[in-house]
């Protein structure tokens, strides 16, 4: 298992916890919040890798499905030596985590490659999958190197999910579901929000954690109005389980495209500042805008401490 790691900032010390995924600044008390949100990271916490553009799926809510390419197609993509050359880089920087998406990131075939290069030089990796198909490799590099498992299941109805992914996909999940609550994998289940009955998802939360799922993600589609008390509630009904509700963040993270370029957002009108495969990290994270605690305030949690005087 993967321990805490730590970095050391000039505001403060950022903790990572692989095992609950989960980042905690802690720091003394500041005299301005506000000010205190503009300061600057040394280096990213996490980096959200679109690893393909390939998908064997075209969800009827996708924002990407303008971009996505056929299971089949050719695409430009890093090697293994760029990979490995990155991750070091990372490492070193203070980075904490990867986040593995696409398109559908099992269909890049250094897939288990990249997972396992990670774990060497101590990065946490998130799996984010449709669990259409996920291959026995990529499982088995998931499991031994104690990466989590994020899968896309929209309701515990079979019909309703089917429906909503545009994919006879529910049985799948399900299965791959059991199997990673079966293996002690870190598992975690993202939901689109898409009723609001608060019933509804209770029944939905109570089915994911009798499955052995320990982390559920909601994410209401743009517009949704959802219960202000929904996540609360849910968290007292459902105790083995953290439930989160929460937009999706798409303007704040570091992302790599798959062949490498670093945008300030993954599709339609974007800036490039350098590429994995050819810039150092920290040349590239000197052209990147959104670097302060304020644009990482959706996976900090704040941990403030008295001065002493």
């Amino acid at each position: 298992m993967q321990q805490t790691r730590e970095r050391q900032e000039k505001f403060g010390k950022i903790i990572y916890n692989p095992r609950i995924d989960r980042f905690t600044l802690e720091a003394e008390t500041p005299e301005s919040y506000s000010d205190f949100c503009k300061s600057e990271l040394s280096a990213p916490l996490t980096v959200h890798w679109l690893v393909t553009l390939k998908c064997n799926a075209r969800c009827k809510y996708c924002y990407e499905r303008d971009f996505l390419l056929s299971p089949g197609a050719e695409e430009d993509i890093l090697s293994r030596e760029e990979i490995s050359s990155f991750l070091r880089d990372f490492s070193t920087a203070g980075g904490f985590r990867i986040y593995l998406t696409g398109g559908e990131p099992t269909l890049n075939p250094n897939l288990p490659f990249i997972i396992r290069a990670a774990y060497d030089y101590g990065l946490k990796s998130v799996v984010n999958s449709n669990g259409l198909y996920f291959p026995d490799e990529a499982y088995k590099s998931v499991k031994e190197c104690g990466a989590r498992l994020s899968l896309s299941l929209d309701s515990h109805i079979r019909e309703i999910h089917n429906e909503s992914r545009n994919q006879d996909s529910y049985d799948s999940l399900v299965k791959l579901i059991d199997s990673a609550a079966k293996d002690f994998v870190d598992l975690r289940v993202i939901s689109v929000f898409q009723n609001a009955s608060p019933d509804y998802w209770h029944e939905f939360g109570n089915f994911l954690q009798e499955k052995g799922v320990r982390s559920w993600f909601i994410q209401p589609l743009v517009g949704m109005e959802v219960p202000v008390d929904l996540e609360d509630r849910l968290n007292s009904e459902l105790p083995r389980m953290c439930t989160r509700v929460l937009p999706a963040i798409f303007d704040s993270f570091f992302y790599i495209l798959p062949n490498g370029d670093v945008a300030s957002y993954a599709f339609q009108k974007k800036n490039i500042y350098g590429n994995v495969g050819t810039d150092s990290l920290q040349a590239i994270w000197e052209k990147v805008p959104n670097k302060t605690i304020l644009d990482y305030r959706g996976l900090l949690h704040m941990k403030f401490r008295r001065t002493r005087k």
